[in-house]
């Protein structure tokens, strides 16, 4: 624990309720909103207002995102202080967190001078536990406050800005104090107490300045005692957890089985780096490595893919979109050396660029076919043979031009017949279906139904294996990122089902993938990074029973997160 600030006078009690906790509170199990009204200037919508809880008594992040909370606010100081292992244990469960200074109910009579060592201390501990630049730290000023202590809230406040800038200085306190700041723009960001008869009884309705509503008492299954609190706006000055992408059909993780029984995975990290990893037939992974770019230094990828060929090479292919937007292909041999990255040139010659992530898959007779798009998302496919490239051509759309995507999957099905299967999200966000006949000829595109017979939507990329029954099997994401999947005999669908979270409630994902092995067991295997970017590998049975979601692992322990 860090050192506290020296204090003249002994700590607050009954009145800096958020530190010293009431008997009568302890009590309270589950939410309990005090009679406060859920009313305000034309904001009132609390379901859809994320829900959070704070505390001084470290609340298990796991039982808080059960529990639906989506973000904790650690104490920079006392019992509850905030480290960096609290932050990743709250990441790993898909927890934002944030930050908050309170030693005193009533700081301000420390002046400038306690305003900047409370501002130091607070960022220290702050800085110490990953908080990145721009976010900001509440100060607890936790109590009545009248017109007449303006002043005095003022010297504090400024006495904070001189360490940190106004743009990060978030106040807790009530409704007339919170007016005042915001208008004198002594601080940025407001957290409304819940203590309804402060400011002249005005406190109990929603002020139109607050980005955080403290509204109640929670106590959580293993018995610790929170308060908990609605984020009324989209930002309220959390981190940890990422927003979802910009780009949701961003592919950042792939997976490939080989025929021998071992598996390859491609993951980028969260500074887009390109890393491979190898999980034996007998159930150990080799160990994270990056991929070498061209210059000898790891490569730093928008978009990955890996493909194993089922031809008992144990050789596997990849493609990868650089920084520079050029798709490289790359080879892994058996004896784990690479190829190097070469960049697929287009028909003119040149570079081909492309907005989406490429899709590899490899046949039986070591060949292997892709998809790309151009940067217009107008979607072409090639094959490689074993020597050559045969070219680029586009894939019809329904209406006879090419097809235009979001995102595109491509697998081969290693039942011998040299077909291969698509799915491609059009620019309705309709999931579409085609087949790729070992003449070269397709079938068409048609559109995946739900069980409700309309048409398949979702926000991120599909993907599909191939099973060497000629069945193949697929993952396609609900608009709400809620996971599914299906399989698909060679004459019908089975039907959409979803994939078990860790706590039983359906798995969301950012991104998945899904491969199958080359042989007759019938097992296929997933990857899905879900929202809290852990990156999660999970293994179907033939029998079509899952195993359970586990977290991929980092060199260091921690889980595996994704870019």
């Amino acid at each position: 624990m860090s050192s506290l600030p020296s204090r003249s006078t002994p700590p607050p009690t009954g009145v800096d309720r958020r530190r010293f906790l009431t008997a009568s509170a302890v009590a309270v199990a589950g939410a309990l909103t005090l009679g406060l009204t859920d009313t305000g200037p034309a904001r009132a919508d609390t379901n859809a207002w994320a829900k959070g809880l704070d505390s001084n008594a470290n609340p298990n992040p796991a039982e808080v995102a059960r529990a639906g909370y989506t973000f904790i606010s650690y104490y920079l100081a006392g019992p509850g202080i905030m480290t960096a292992a609290k932050v990743a244990a709250c990441v790993a469960n898909g927890v934002a967190v944030i930050a908050n200074w309170e030693w005193y109910a009533d700081p301000t009579p420390r002046g400038y001078a306690g305003g900047a060592t409370d501002a130091q201390q607070a960022l220290a501990t702050a800085q110490s536990s990953g908080i990145p630049a721009d976010r900001p730290i509440y100060f607890s000023i936790d109590f009545d406050v009248q017109p007449s202590q303006y002043a005095a809230v003022d010297a504090y406040l400024d006495g904070i800005a001189s360490v940190l800038p106004r743009n990060r200085i978030g106040v807790y306190s009530s409704t007339w104090c919170i007016d005042h700041l915001a208008a004198n723009g002594k601080a940025t960001w407001f957290w409304q107490s819940m203590s309804s008869g402060f400011s002249g009884g005005q406190n109990g309705t929603l002020n139109a300045h607050t980005h955080i509503w403290q509204r109640g008492y929670y106590t959580t299954p293993s018995g610790v005692s929170c308060d908990w609190d609605y984020a009324i706006t989209a930002d309220y000055g959390q981190w940890g957890v990422r927003p979802a992408p910009a780009d949701p059909f961003r592919v950042t993780s792939s997976i490939a089985a080989l025929k021998d029984g071992s598996t390859q995975v491609l993951a980028m990290s969260q500074d887009d780096t390109l890393w491979h990893n190898t999980l034996s037939a007998s159930g150990t992974w080799s160990g994270w490595t990056t991929v070498a770019g061209g210059n000898g230094t790891p490569f730093v990828a928008k978009y990955a893919a890996v493909a194993a060929v089922p031809d008992g090479s144990g050789s596997s292919q990849i493609l990868a979109v650089g920084t520079d937007s050029v798709v490289y292909h790359n080879i892994r041999y058996a004896n784990g050396t690479w190829q190097g990255f070469r960049p697929l040139t287009g028909g003119n010659g040149t570079p081909w660029k492309t907005s989406t992530a490429p899709s590899i898959t490899g046949l039986p007779d070591g060949s292997s076919q892709i998809l790309v798009t151009a940067t217009d998302g107008t979607l072409y496919h090639n094959t490689r043979t074993l020597t050559a490239w045969t070219g680029w051509t586009t894939i019809p759309g329904g209406n006879g031009t090419p097809f235009v995507t979001k995102g595109a999957t491509v697998a081969g099905i290693p039942d011998g017949s040299g077909s291969s299967q698509v799915l491609a999200v059009g620019t309705d966000g309709t999931v579409y279906h085609n087949i790729r006949h070992a003449n070269g000829t397709w079938q068409g595109f048609q559109p995946l139904t739900g069980g409700n017979g309309t048409a398949w939507k979702t926000s991120t990329t599909p993907s599909i294996t191939g099973l060497p029954n000629g069945s193949s099997q697929v993952l396609v994401t609900a608009t709400d990122g809620t996971l599914y999947h299906n399989t698909r005999t060679p004459t019908a669908w089975t039907g959409w089902s979803t994939i078990p979270g860790g706590n039983g409630t359906p798995f969301v994902a950012h991104t998945d993938s899904v491969s199958a092995p080359a042989d007759s067991s019938g097992t296929s295997q997933i990857l899905a990074s879900g929202t809290n970017d852990v990156l999660y590998r999970n293994v179907r049975a033939a029998n079509g029973t899952w195993q359970g979601f586990q977290p991929l692992l980092g060199g260091n322990g921690a889980p595996w997160l994704t870019a």
